[in-house]
C-alpha cells in the first residue's frame, strides 16, 4: 500500500489521465483483494451499490453544473430579432 501511494505521488503529470486511471485502478484492485476475504459477501455487495450510487450522484451534479453554465453562457449572448 505504501509503495502504491509513493508511485502515485511521484507520477509525472505529463503521463496524464491514462496513467492516473491505470494507477488508481490497480490500487483499487489491490485494496479489494486485501479486504474482500475478510468481509461477508453481503457487505461487499452493499458497499458496491453505495459506491455506484455516490458515483451516479456525482455524475448528476456534474451534468447540472454543465447545463447551468450553458444556460448562463447562452443568456449572455446577444439575440438578433
Amino acid at each position: 500500500m505504501a509503495l502504491g501511494s509513493i508511485i502515485f505521488a511521484l507520477l509525472p503529470t505529463r503521463l496524464g489521465v491514462p496513467a492516473y486511471i491505470l494507477i488508481t485502478t490497480g490500487y483499487a484492485l489491490f485494496q479489494t483483494a486485501n479486504n474482500i476475504l475478510a468481509t461477508p459477501p453481503a457487505t461487499v455487495a452493499a458497499g458496491t451499490r453505495l459506491t455506484f450510487a455516490v458515483a451516479v450522484g456525482f455524475i448528476v451534479v456534474a451534468i447540472l453544473i454543465a447545463c447551468a453554465s450553458e444556460v448562463k453562457a447562452c443568456a449572455a449572448c446577444p439575440t438578433t430579432h
